[in-house]
């Protein structure tokens, strides 16, 4: 299953009340695909740098201090990434990186991506997890 025509309501194609029961399975399929999409085309460069922190070498470019991650500051990122599995934050990259041509092809597949998780009524909260995401919609 690649969240093709699985619909929450566990009919294909339906579009009936959430079931919850299938939100972590389909949450966790779409996050897959966009961590997928982030991988191969890896529109940010993110990297190891020199101090074994994660960076954004792509923003780089255009004049954000030391590579700062989108994320700095979030209470989820780590000292190797993100700690949690955000699909909001898998579907969203920052305006300088979409400007480039890696930018532009991940971008058209995140927001079909994102487009998926909305019509199955998942919430996209801003660097939220999988869990809060859940409870905003009990």
């Amino acid at each position: 299953m690649h969240g093709e025509g699985l619909h929450a309501s566990g009919e294909e194609g339906g579009d009936e009340e959430m079931n919850k029961e299938l939100f972590p399975i389909i949450y966790d399929d779409l996050y897959q695909q966009a961590a997928a999409v982030l991988r191969e085309i890896n529109p940010c460069k993110i990297r190891r740098a020199s101090d074994g922190s994660v960076s954004c070498f792509e923003s780089r470019k255009y004049g954000v201090q030391d590579g700062d991650l989108c994320c700095g500051g979030c209470k989820h990122l780590g000292v190797k990434g993100c700690r949690v599995e955000a699909l909001a934050c898998k579907v969203w990259l920052c305006h300088a990186v979409k400007q480039t041509k890696a930018g532009q092809r991940a971008m058209e597949a995140l927001e079909a991506i994102a487009a998926k998780a909305l019509q199955q009524r998942i919430p996209l909260l801003y660097r939220g997890t999988k869990e809060e995401c859940l409870k905003v919609m009990r």
